[in-house]
């Protein structure tokens, strides 16, 4: 059986990552729904917090499940934000990524023009990030039955 792990989850922490907590009803603080606030690490395990303070234990990865939309869910305002983020051009946006293209020319009287082309396209990594922010799961977390779809709640 997989299990979550650290890497799964790792690039949606910097945006409120709300999961369903398992055990809730055996827990003292008792909440079906929580957002991960932070994290720690106890040997070699993984702790994540849902409470702020110093009373409040964290989470195994065992205790909890992520709650992310599918991409077949993605709204076309999502498809929005994504291409009016993503092709922001100016020589200094990480966002952007340009290739150098070199093309030749034949002319008509047998000489060749080399024409050098920067063309930007746009940085996946950048798409992936705002996918992540947006909560999308790209890891296919939810058909592997580790996290739970948004829309089925």
């Amino acid at each position: 059986m997989e299990r979550l792990k650290f890497k799964d989850i790792h690039p949606y922490l910097p945006y409120d990552l709300e999961c369903e907590i398992l055990n809730y009803k055996c827990d003292y603080v008792g909440d079906k729904y929580g957002t991960i606030l932070g994290y720690y690490l106890l040997g070699d395990d993984t702790y994540f917090n849902f409470k702020k303070g110093r009373d409040y234990a964290g989470k195994s990865l065992n205790d909890f499940k992520p709650i992310l939309k599918s991409l077949s869910d993605i709204t076309d305002e999502d498809i929005d934000d994504i291409m009016n983020e993503s092709w922001i051009v100016s020589s200094d946006n990480p966002r952007i990524v340009k290739n150098d293209i070199s093309v030749s020319i034949q002319l008509e009287d047998g000489s060749e023009l080399d024409i050098w082309l920067n063309i930007p396209h746009c940085n996946m990594e950048w798409i992936n990030e705002i996918l992540y922010s947006k909560h999308y799961d790209l890891k296919s977390l939810i058909e592997k039955g580790l996290a739970i779809n948004k829309n089925n709640l």
